[in-house]
């Protein structure tokens, strides 16, 4: 009677290394996914994947979780009918949005080109790109900025921005932040 050996899989990566709360696409590299099988993030339900596709690579929508604070960890491990992949280290970070519905900014304004300390925000944490948008509806993205903790920024208004009202928003792999105004004299 002929028989077929189907190996564990092996998980050796991920294609992204963050999440929003919201889950979404979610690439995992390794070895023996052509079987199909399922994809297991942490403790949340299991997504399954089709039979026939790469050996070596399978993206599915990883389930939605809400970290307890700003961010958590969660291994990503794969089962197929070999059996679970225990082989390399495969963890995704999850984060919630930031928020600046209740930020200070310091001084809340001033000229075109002033530093500015946003604090008493949540989840300033892994920050991909600061925004400011002036009162012409000129938005200047990737500003510097230096980080103090999870709460508190040090950034500046572009030298360009128009005078009147404008705001700043911040954005992560959680989410972009509503805005925080600031006023350019």
């Amino acid at each position: 009677m002929p028989f077929f050996v189907i190996v564990a899989p092996t998980t050796t990566g991920l294609g992204q290394t963050c999440l929003p709360a919201g889950g979404g696409p979610l690439t995992v590299f390794g070895t023996g996914f052509a079987a199909g099988g399922t994809v297991h993030v942490g403790a949340l339900t299991p997504v399954a994947f089709a039979a026939g596709g790469s050996n070596t690579q399978v993206t599915v929508t990883a389930p939605a979780h809400t970290p307890a604070g700003c961010f958590d960890t969660q291994q990503v491990t794969v089962t197929t009918v070999g059996g679970t992949g225990t082989a390399g280290t495969t963890q995704v970070d999850y984060y919630n949005a930031p928020s600046l519905a209740t930020a200070t900014l310091t001084p809340a304004t001033g000229p075109a080109g002033t530093e500015t300390t946003i604090s008493d925000a949540t989840c300033l944490i892994g920050i991909t790109d600061v925004t400011f948008t002036d009162s012409a509806a000129t938005a200047f993205t990737g500003l510097p900025f230096t980080p103090i903790d999870a709460t508190s920024i040090v950034t500046a208004v572009p030298a360009a921005a128009a005078a009147g009202a404008g705001a700043f928003t911040i954005t992560t792999c959680g989410g972009t932040s509503g805005p925080a105004t600031f006023t350019v004299t």
